[in-house]
C-alpha cells in the first residue's frame, strides 16, 4: 500500500492526513472495489480512505457523523469512525463493522456521541473482541511488571 500525505483539517486544528494512493482488497486493485462501493466517479482520482469507508458503512446502513483517517507511532494509519448513537448500539456496529468490512488493512475505531450506557467491564469485553478481530495488541507508554502488581494485590487481601 502506497500513501499519499497532505494537509488537512480536523477539530483538533491544521494536522496531517492520510489518503491511500493505491490499496489492493481481496486480491483485486483498489479501483474496482472503489466502483463496487457506488461512489459517484466524477474523474480519474481514487476515492479518499474517507469516502471508501462512508460508503462501506452506508451500504451496512451505518450512518456516521464523522470518519477521521489518523495516524499513531505503533499503530499506523486507522480510522476513527464517529456515531451518533449510545455506547451500546455504537459498540454492537463496531462489531458490525469489522465482522462485515475485513478488506479493509487498517484498524477501524468507533466513538459515540450518546450516553455511555455499559458497564465498564462490558465495554472491556468489546474492546478486548475488536482488537482481537483487528489484530491489535494493546501497548503502554510506560512499562510495568504485572506480575509484581499481582504480587503485591494478593498480598493486600
Amino acid at each position: 500500500m502506497s500513501v499519499l500525505s497532505y494537509e488537512g483539517t480536523s477539530t483538533a486544528g491544521t494536522i496531517g492526513v492520510y489518503q491511500v494512493d493505491k490499496i489492493t482488497i481481496s486480491g483485486r486493485p483498489y479501483e474496482e472495489s472503489y466502483e463496487e462501493a457506488s461512489i459517484p466517479r466524477t474523474s480519474e482520482r481514487l476515492p479518499t480512505i474517507q469516502e471508501f469507508l462512508k460508503a462501506s458503512l452506508h451500504r451496512l446502513g451505518i450512518a456516521p457523523l464523522l470518519i477521521e483517517i489518523k495516524y499513531a507511532d505503533g499503530l499506523g494509519l486507522y480510522a476513527m469512525v464517529w456515531l451518533p448513537h449510545n455506547a451500546h448500539h455504537a459498540l454492537e456496529s463496531w462489531m458490525e463493522i469489522l465482522n462485515r468490512i475485513q478488506h479493509i488493512e487498517f484498524p477501524i475505531f468507533v466513538r459515540w456521541t450518546g450516553d455511555t450506557d455499559v458497564s465498564p467491564e462490558i465495554l472491556g469485553t468489546y474492546i478486548g473482541k475488536a482488537l482481537a478481530k483487528m489484530d491489535v495488541f494493546l501497548a503502554t507508554e510506560k512499562k510495568f511488571d504485572i506480575v509484581e502488581i499481582l504480587h503485591n494485590e494478593w498480598l493486600r487481601l
